[in-house]
């Protein structure tokens, strides 16, 4: 049982790492969508 709870720790840093890229992303382009307005 502790393997998988391992496991799942992997993936939920993983995750969190996902999501973290795609806000950065997200709001970097919706700067520069609203810079070149």
């Amino acid at each position: 049982m502790k393997v998988i709870q391992r496991q799942f720790q992997k993936v939920d840093r993983v995750g969190y790492m996902v999501v973290d890229l795609w806000c950065i992303c997200t709001r970097f382009h919706c700067f520069f969508l609203s810079s070149n307005w």
